[in-house]
């Protein structure tokens, strides 16, 4: 199903363009068509830095092709996955993309026509609306307004409508419709569709109907439109599709007559899930119904269960290389490179294609077969002899595999020299044109001279590129990242010997220097790559028939980058874990490596060491028996290896089959299981995560266990009056972080999941907050509970007008000192008096606490200076004052131990207890009637961390750190990336920027970055010197070349730009205050190279962290959450509490010896 105008939005299917190469490649053609045609990208407007999700997007010119391409490249994706419709249905513009779907017509001349059509509008017709209308059609027909200044443009279902029409007569209608008590929203267009509005344009659409092609549809074809399935479609019903009234009902009703009502499989491919929803009210069943887009979704994952509905393998004509799935399973070819050679390899391969055999020789001078088997003089140990020969080997082994079972795989990649083995078997270019590549690679490589190589184990890329940095060895680069621990070095050979005591001294357990001559894939190759870009340019190379994973990259060749892509492979690193990873990513559950040796199944176990690996010598057709790799795993006569776990525990084996371990007194809280399913059946409209109540249902009844104590439920942790309180299902919170990290998406994440989450408001604009608001709103409109950060500052009073205006009414209070008249005004306006007398608190203050005194000022009421002042001025009313002296200002209180970011250091054991029982005297002495909640956040990444928070009597718990690395989370993918690796050892504390000049501290991430260093030299140097005339040359040379990157001069440039003018006053007038701003500026810049994941800066990120995360790191370790691409915030809280609710039933049952 394909929908129409109003379904769209900014980023739609960014995921998608992102991870799937056959999406992003239509994506990519109907964006040349539309930039050729009115010199607009679709894909910058949709996916470029300046698209900001939430922003207006109804210009027509461009949403009309976006809205086309995202949902023909959607379908081509699911087509190339094997999965193909039966029936196609179009609603409005979705009716063009059926039509295309359909070869009714090419799809380039259909977009073509959207944007002449797009065009024509603007210039006839005059600015419209479209207001969906919640309600039965009646109150349209029974309406002389609605019908005088609108039209009827369709009926959904029985309790929807919609409407168009001229925007001047707007107001009127809508004036109509509120009078009538109904709910409408306006949708996101510049036109009235289907309504008079577009009449204008009608006499341009028939007079170049004959632009459009027309030929009987391929697929049947059920038309909006039409109100039924289209057989014999001309050029002017295509041109009617903008102007007729959509009959959604009737066409959904000719569906069911064409088949089995009760096999139909419903999926909309829309980018909001509108016709899902539809269908749903019309009596589909929820298991009928499938969505794949939506702003707040996993489209990637829902993408892979709708790929699965259809088992057919075939794919469209003319379709370019995408996966080939075979039944559900997808698997990959992996080619090995130089260094698996042996004596005796092909032995059984030779004769049986002696005319590649001949070619073979012809090509390289001498007997290959006689190379490979007697090995005379150790010939297979030289480079020039050793890549051909292992070149010919890989790709007589393919044709083999392929001849023998002709199973075709979904992905190929090899490792350096198997990169050309793998582009041969995608049909990239011929068997001895990769040969002839190959002699002359081997030619140019063995001829490098002075160079070295050497094995560094025991480390991540991330600290040897430190080391690196760090040390004198300015030749040495990252040549081969083989395995996440695993990472070869290339570079002069007397810095490869001097960089040993440099990488044991950084902790390698082993450093191995290997005997080569030469630094391959490193930038001592670069007069080697220029001569063979030289060499390569005459050579006919064409776009791969099967995606090949590039060396360079670790993503898929397009077209027109392999070329491109084997020169730069010369003298650049091969990213072997990223393409695994990718692969992994993509659903490749079995691999197979094709050719000699199993080096590349041995580090398939490092990088995904939740999965069974690749068959090695199975893959080998000259091998003649088949094994798998895994001792455990049965034999495969196809040579392929599971990906799944070979064996595992009953607990393990349950943990597999859901999204939650079950909860069993028997049960460990160990890592989640490696390889969780998604729920069973995909939920009608996609959400960040799964929903949690059916995981947690699965937790058995409270019952007595040996007789002792009922066993801990997730439900039970916590208490029940916080829960109450906020509307919540579960006690545990996701805080907020700055600028957004804490996102729109977390945030709607978490409400769904029954649990709360803060929109991080920090160092956003007041418009960045207000569209943040209505986002989230937006996305909840069953009225879930969600949170906004609310920071003590300069813009503190107007962020709490923007949310009295917005409707907001749960806040998260950080970085307060004391109650301000601001944090007074937004709880008081909340105060009313309920029919039985009973003061109501509708405003909720969540406060986060570090010190005693500030405790004490959030559980006392509101100080009597700020609710005299409201009083005098009329801003409430003696009754409300009355009642604000009897109840505290929060109505929950955060204790915050030693986190990420700000931070006072504290531990948890002992600020909890203390302020707890603080609380509970305050709240004894003043009476209050209820309970103010004590929970606890700081330090809790792993199940243990939460058991012990309830322990300590927490009511609730609060996360941070851990969520930052998160798919919802709205920091950059590079510094993911790096959170990814880190341990609980790799924070360190930093000046806090926004309090430079009192010393107050931030803790930051240090592993593979400077900034920690960098920002404590800042603070010492402001401490020693007054201005900065007084830096002595040496240092301000430092600063400006390795800090800054620029001159002092042109950072207070800087500063008087963006600094506010009192500030910059003060400055002027005071030159250590001019010092401090120079030196703030880098916390800045540190935090905006973090947040746009500028890697060039990469030494400078500013990254609020704590060791919550490097726990929660080692606790995912060897497990599918090891990836941040697979942890999702709402699943993450769900397997803490979930385990920390076992832990402390287990916990209880030994400390009482049962």
């Amino acid at each position: 199903m394909f929908s129409g105008q109003g379904s769209q939005y900014v980023g739609m299917g960014r995921a998608l363009y992102e991870s799937e190469p056959t999406f992003r490649h239509h994506v990519d053609r109907f964006d040349e068509v539309t930039r050729d045609k009115t010199g607009t990208s679709l894909v910058a407007r949709l996916y470029g830095r300046d698209a900001r999700a939430g922003e207006p997007f109804d210009d027509t010119h461009v949403t009309h092709p976006a809205l086309f391409a995202v949902q023909y490249a959607l379908a081509r994706t699911l087509q190339a996955r094997g999965a193909q419709p039966d029936i196609v249905l179009g609603s409005s513009l979705g009716d063009f993309v059926a039509a295309a779907l359909a070869q009714v017509a090419p799809a380039q001349e259909i977009v073509a026509w959207l944007i002449d059509q797009a065009a024509s509008m603007a210039r006839a017709c005059e600015p419209g609306f479209m207001l969906a209308v919640l309600g039965p059609a009646s109150i349209y027909r029974g309406s002389d307004t609605l019908r005088e200044f609108s039209d009827l443009v369709g009926v959904n279902y029985a309790e929807h409508f919609v409407i168009g029409g001229n925007r001047a007569d707007l107001v009127r209608v809508e004036a109509a419709l509120a009078r009538e008590g109904v709910v409408f929203h306006r949708l996101p267009v510049r036109f009235g569709f289907h309504s008079r509005n577009v009449a204008p344009v009608v006499p341009w659409l028939h007079a170049r109907e004959a632009n459009l092609s027309c030929r009987a549809p391929t697929i049947p074809w059920a038309s909006c439109t039409a109100g039924g399935i289209v057989e014999a479609p001309t050029a002017r019903f295509l041109t009617r599709i903008a102007i007729d009234p959509l009959r959604f009902q009737e066409a959904a009703r000719a569906i069911e007559q064409t088949g089995s009502p009760d096999t139909l499989h419903w999926v909309d491919l829309g980018p909001s899930g509108t016709l899902a929803n539809f269908a749903r009210r019309l009596g589909v069943p929820n298991d009928r119904l499938h969505v794949v887009m939506g702003p707040f979704g996993d489209d990637a994952r829902a993408l892979g269960r709708v790929s699965n509905l259809h088992a057919s393998n075939a794919r469209p004509a003319g379709a370019p290389a995408a996966p080939v799935s075979e039944g559900v399973s997808m698997h990959a070819f992996l080619f090995p490179g130089q260094g698996s050679q042996v004596k005796g390899m092909g032995a059984a391969l030779f004769a049986r294609f002696p005319d590649r055999m001949r070619l073979a020789n012809e090509i390289l001078g001498y007997d290959l077969a006689a190379l490979c088997i007697e090995n005379p003089d150790n010939r297979l140990g030289q480079t020039q002899f050793t890549q051909p020969a292992m070149y010919v080997v890989n790709a007589l082994a393919y044709l083999a595999r392929r001849e023998d079972d002709a199973g075709a795989p979904a992905f190929v990649a090899g490792h350096s020299l198997g990169e050309y083995s793998a582009l041969f078997a995608a049909g990239a270019f011929s068997f001895e044109d990769g040969l002839r590549l190959v002699k002359k690679r081997g030619e140019l490589m063995s001829a490098a001279r002075d160079g070295g190589m050497a094995a560094v184990l025991g480390l991540d890329e991330a600290r040897v590129a430190e080391i690196l940095a760090l040390s004198d060895l300015r030749g040495i680069d990252i040549a081969n990242l083989n395995a996440p621990t695993q990472i070869v070095i290339a570079g002069p050979a007397d810095e490869i010997r001097r960089a040993q005591q440099w990488f044991e001294q950084g902790g390698c357990y082993a450093y191995v220097v290997l005997p080569v001559s030469g630094a391959f894939h490193s930038r001592m190759m670069r007069d080697a790559q220029r001569e063979f870009e030289r060499f390569i340019a005459p050579f006919d190379i064409g776009a791969p028939g099967i995606p090949v994973i590039a060396n360079v990259t670790g993503r898929p060749y397009r077209g027109d980058e392999v070329r491109r892509g084997l020169v730069e492979q010369i003298a650049s690193p091969v990213r072997w874990v990223d393409t695994i990873r990718y692969l992994s990513e993509q659903g490749v559950e079995r691999f197979a490596e094709i050719g000699t040796g199993t080096v590349l199944t041995d580090l398939l176990r490092k990088i995904l060491p939740q999965k069974a690996g690749a068959s090695g010598a199975a893959a080998r057709p000259q091998a003649g028996a088949a094994s798998a790799v895994a001792a455990s795993a049965p034999p495969r006569p196809t040579g392929m290896a599971d990906a799944q776990p070979p064996a595992a525990s009953p607990a393990r084996a349950a943990t597999a089959a859901s999204t939650m371990p079950p909860a069993s007194a028997s049960a460990s809280a160990s890592a989640p299981a490696p390889a969780p399913a998604p729920a069973p059946a995909p939920a009608p409209a996609p959400a960040p995560a799964p929903a949690l109540a059916p995981a947690f249902a699965r937790a058995p009844a409270s019952t007595s266990t040996n007789g002792i104590a009922p066993a801990a439920r997730v439900e039970q942790l916590g208490c029940p009056e916080f829960k109450r309180r906020f509307g919540l299902k579960y006690a545990y919170v996701a805080g907020g972080m700055v600028h957004g990290i804490a996102s729109v998406r977390m945030v709607v994440a978490m409400a769904k999941a029954g649990m709360k989450g803060y929109f991080g408001t920090g160092g956003l604009s007041l418009d960045a907050i207000r569209d943040a608001v209505r986002a989230i709103r937006g996305a909840l409109p069953a009225g879930e509970p969600y949170g906004m950060n609310l920071l003590s500052g300069r813009l503190e009073e107007a962020t709490v007008d923007l949310y009295l205006r917005e409707g907001v009414t749960s806040v998260e209070a950080a970085a307060y000192m004391h109650v301000t008249p601001a944090l007074a005004r937004f709880k008081l306006a909340g105060l009313s008096v309920d029919r039985d007398g009973a003061t109501v608190s509708a405003h909720k203050i969540l406060a986060k606490v570090s010190r005693p005194e500030v405790a004490t000022a959030f559980m006392s009421p509101i100080p009597e200076k700020f609710l005299e002042r409201f009083v005098r001025d009329g801003v409430i009313s003696d009754a409300q004052a009355r009642a604000a002296r009897a109840m505290p200002v929060a109505d929950a209180v955060c204790v915050e131990a030693d986190s990420g970011g700000h931070t006072d250091m504290g531990a948890m054991p002992a600020l909890l207890p203390a302020i707890r029982r603080l609380c509970a005297d305050i709240a004894g002495e003043r009476g209050y009637r209820d309970k103010v909640p004590v929970g606890v956040a700081g330090g809790i990444g792993t199940p243990e961390a939460a058991a012990a928070a309830f322990v300590l009597g927490a009511d609730f718990i609060l996360t941070g750190s851990i969520n930052q690395c998160t798919v919802e989370s709205g920091i950059s993918d590079v510094v993911k990336d790096m959170l990814q690796q880190i341990n609980v050892h790799d924070t360190d504390y930093a000046p806090a920027g926004d309090m430079f000049e009192l010393g107050a501290k931030v803790q930051v991430l240090r592993r593979g970055v400077f900034f920690p260093a960098r920002a404590n030299r800042l603070y010492e140097l402001y401490k020693q010197y007054d201005s900065v005339d007084d830096l002595p040359d040496a240092v301000r040379r430092q600063l400006e070349d390795k800090y800054f990157g620029k001159s002092l001069a042109e950072v207070y440039a800087d500063c008087e730009r963006y600094y506010p003018a009192d500030e910059i006053e003060r400055a002027r007038g005071n030159p250590k205050q001019k010092l401090a701003l120079i030196f703030r500026w880098y916390f800045g810049f540190a935090t905006r190279a973090a947040l746009a994941g500028n890697e060039a800066d990469k030494v400078n990120f500013q990254v609020q962290c704590g060791p919550a995360l490097g726990a929660f790191n080692q606790w995912v370790r060897n497990t599918a959450l090891e990836n941040w691409r697979n942890r999702h915030v709402a699943e993450m809280a769900a397997r803490i509490l979930q385990d920390a609710a076992d832990l402390l039933s287990r916990r209880y049952l030994s400390m009482v010896g049962r």
